[in-house]
């Protein structure tokens, strides 16, 4: 678990200080996307790091999803006389 924390804090590490200057130029809106970007990474790095089973995109997919899926499948089958 230490060798992951320090691998994925090497990581956003270095991507900050490369993205610093542009960083420092962007827009408003610009620093608000990379934030997100940024907290999006934070939280799929901690669910890895840590071993934690917190929800992700399959699982948010799966919520969404299924029941339109289900629906049009449902509605693709044949009837049997």
């Amino acid at each position: 678990m230490l060798e992951k924390l320090m691998m994925i804090t090497g990581f956003f590490v270095l991507a900050l200080a490369t993205d610093w200057g542009k960083l420092r130029a962007a827009s408003r809106r610009g620093k608000w996307s990379y934030a997100f970007i940024v907290l999006c990474a934070l939280y799929f790095s901690a669910d890895y790091a840590l071993d934690f089973s917190l929800p992700d995109l399959h699982w948010l997919a799966d919520h969404i999803l299924l029941g339109p899926a289900q629906a049009i499948v449902d509605s693709l089958k044949v009837k049997q006389l």
